[in-house]
């Protein structure tokens, strides 16, 4: 299980390397695709991650990669819904709350989507923060490693 998860993160990660840019837009890219990964807009994320990267300046490539990367989690799908739907139905105190015995298609409905809709993006949005800036340090760190400059010569053309 975790040799496939590794070979499915490398793949994307040799690519990343590949990419003629600055680290800076590179991690920043990357952390965009990130984070709009986790917004439950499902067939939007990656056109909103091309033009939040856009608009920020930050590697289109790397947003369409961190959006792939984040659709890793799909198992866990469930999970992060709930805590995304907890957390913001904690801060936005709606009155809705999600039926536990229902058949799905009772949560397929208008009502049910507009009170739940709010609360699943707000939280969504707020837990999408700390795991974006982890991103966009990590992957600036590992760049900037990557293409560290060479030391500077002294006055006579030497290296030291």
């Amino acid at each position: 299980m975790f040799a496939f998860i590794r070979r499915v993160v490398q793949r994307p990660w040799k690519r990343l390397k590949e990419v003629r840019d600055t680290p800076h837009a590179i991690a920043l890219g990357l952390a965009t695709g990130l984070y709009i990964g986790f917004l439950p807009l499902i067939g939007l994320k990656t056109l909103l991650a091309l033009g939040l990267a856009w608009l920020l300046r930050g590697n289109k490539i790397a947003a369409v990669i961190g959006v792939t990367l984040h659709d890793l989690s799909l198992p866990l799908a469930p999970i992060l819904l709930r805590l995304e739907y907890d957390l913001g139905h904690r801060l936005t105190s709606a009155r809705f709350e999600v039926p536990a015995h229902h058949p799905a298609q009772m949560l397929f409905n208008w009502h049910a989507m507009l009170t739940t809709g709010g609360p699943i993006l707000l939280g969504s949005a707020l837990l999408g923060i700390p795991f974006a800036v982890v991103t966009y340090g990590l992957t600036l760190r590992a760049l900037r490693s990557r293409t560290a400059p060479p030391p500077p010569p002294n006055g006579r053309g030497e290296s030291v």
